[in-house]
């Protein structure tokens, strides 16, 4: 099975996490947006310090490796911070819930 390559970078540190796969970009976008959304992850302590890049692809049946020439930046970790609950399955989304706090009691 082909599998996507993916690393977390920290721009604090100037370094790129150790790789983790995935079996489509959606899964590796899924796993990024709830990193970024557990407040004990320190990923949404810091979210301006983090960002998700493909690295290429791994094929586990051969075992091979094809990296791309350089890691293509995905995704930044602010782009989830808006996102919330199981609708929110892109960083585009923004909560269209209207915010209750503020209504008026009669």
């Amino acid at each position: 099975m082909k599998l996507f390559v993916y690393s977390i970078r920290d721009s604090a540190i100037e370094v790129f996490n150790s790789p983790f796969f995935a079996r489509a970009p959606g899964e590796a976008e899924r796993n990024f947006q709830r990193l970024c959304q557990d407040p004990n992850s320190g990923i949404s302590a810091h979210p301006h310090h983090f960002d998700l890049y493909h690295l290429g692809t791994y094929d586990d049946s051969t075992g091979k490796m094809d990296l791309l020439d350089s890691p293509r930046h995905e995704f930044k970790a602010v782009q989830f911070l808006q996102a919330e609950g199981p609708a929110a399955t892109s960083p585009l989304v923004v909560s269209s819930r209207p915010d209750r706090s503020k209504r008026v009691k009669r």
